[in-house]
């Protein structure tokens, strides 16, 4: 049985960023990457399953400022390494972005909030109608003139606001191959690899991995999953975190031929666990704009991958608080809306919400993006009955869980810290403490 030191299952943009961690700052230890996929950034982090924003917390009205500030701190980390790479302008893109207010009530609101962030986001500007028709003239205008009801937004003309995520996740392979053999690491990359039973031990965790219809047995002294939905069902597996549930949606998108130049986003309606509808400017499709999110709820793991309903089924609690918590959540009118824009007379439904972004929008100028959209992995506390917000790390002595939530991936690099810091004292590692500092300067 092959025994190496850390195993990091999912090769997202995630379980990437923590290999180019260890990479990085440890020397002299044995790495496995591995994936069922058959290649890096297949899943949620592929350019066509997210929304390819950089999260940084102030046009997310769902964020109070604290929690801003802590987003903020994991984007410019993440934007300081895009733009050290070569191909820097394939991975991060810059655009306009804005969250817009509709309406006296609205305004007055954002307002305040622009009050309030300014001190921490000294760059961020405030929008009135006049800077809103040079920057996004399709948000500005009615029919041609200039829109009945008022408006006001804050953000920026230009911003670091667009990351292929799918490309990131393959330079943080790339870099950390230019970085191991000066730290003396020995690291192995399995793809069409799937995790299939896990074991604790005095040692660490012994692993069954099936890969090329052929099982294999190894050991790892730390254990790490960056994986979705599956992580809630490996720590399941070790009699884990019990006390959450399952509640997987996959969010989609439309297609306009109505174009905006970069990122609009709408002021946050309580209740919703995910961002309010916004467009988005894709980088990979010569900036076509998308709008989302709709909200289709699934009873299996993992979207675009036949089967996962019988894991989905480990990962819920039947007897407990989860079904009254589900139906709550679905009656909720407005997540109920969301769900319905899903259906096929659901554009009918969706379009009324975009034309608060483009008053002009007409049924005919959105297409449903067929097989752009992910998943999400939200949890449920099915003993107290609520939904839990924000990103669930599940830890062991020698194993980290995570379950990142929407804005997860912006956060990558500073969670792979975190991460790191953690793995390096349970394993007694030698390390370049440099990354202390660094961490410490942008949190």
């Amino acid at each position: 049985m092959k025994k190496i030191d850390i195993a990091i299952v999912g090769a997202g943009v995630s379980g990437t960023a923590l290999y180019y961690a260890l990479s990085k700052y440890v020397k002299n230890i044995s790495l496995l990457l591995l994936d069922k996929r058959s290649e890096i950034a297949a899943g949620n982090s592929r350019a066509t399953n997210n929304s390819q924003t950089l999260h940084a917390g102030e046009i997310e009205t769902n964020y109070d400022y604290q929690k801003a500030l802590k987003l903020r701190a994991g984007a410019l980390s993440l934007r300081q390494y895009c733009m050290s790479l070569p191909n820097r302008e394939e991975v991060i893109h810059s655009m306009p972005k804005m969250v817009l207010a509709v309406g006296d009530e609205e305004i007055n609101h954002l307002q305040e909030r622009y009050k309030e962030f300014k001190e921490g986001f000294p760059r961020l500007q405030w929008l009135e109608w006049e800077d809103i028709r040079k920057i996004e003239p399709q948000v500005a205008h009615k029919d041609g003139y200039r829109r009945p009801d008022v408006i006001a937004a804050m953000g920026y003309k230009e911003s670091y606001s667009a990351i292929n995520y799918g490309l990131l996740a393959k330079s943080f392979v790339s870099q950390s191959k230019l970085l191991q053999e000066k730290n003396g690491i020995d690291s192995e990359i399995f793809l069409n690899a799937r995790l299939i039973d896990i074991k604790k031990n005095q040692e660490g965790y012994t692993l069954l991995i099936k890969r090329y219809g052929l099982i294999e047995k190894m050991h790892c002294k730390f254990l790490v999953t960056a994986s979705g939905a599956y992580s809630l069902y490996m720590a399941h597996k070790l009699g884990l975190a019990e006390d959450y549930s399952l509640l997987s949606a996959g969010g989609n998108f439309y297609f306009s031929s109505l174009a905006l130049r970069g990122k609009v986003y709408t002021i946050q309606q309580k209740g919703l666990p995910f961002a309010a509808v916004h467009g988005d400017a894709d980088i990979t499709q010569d900036r076509r704009t998308r709008f989302g999110p709709t909200l289709l709820p699934l009873p299996k793991m993992e979207r675009y991958i036949d089967g996962g309903y019988r894991d989905y089924l480990q990962c819920v609690k039947i007897k407990s608080k989860f079904p009254s918590t589900m139906f709550s959540l679905l009656g909720n009118p407005i997540i109920r809306r969301y769900a319905l824009y899903d259906m096929p007379f659901g554009k009918n439904l969706f379009v009324r919400q975009v034309r608060k972004i483009i008053p002009d929008m007409r049924l005919k100028h959105l297409t449903f993006a067929k097989g752009f959209g992910g998943s999400r992995p939200l949890l449920v506390n099915h003993v107290k009955g609520k939904l839990v917000f924000g990103e669930t790390k599940i830890t062991q002595d020698s194993a980290i869980f995570n379950v990142a939530p929407a804005t997860g991936a912006s956060t990558c690099l500073n969670v792979a810290m975190n991460d790191l810091k953690y793995i390096v004292q349970a394993l007694d590692l030698s390390y370049d403490d440099s990354f202390e500092h660094e961490n410490l300067a942008l949190a």
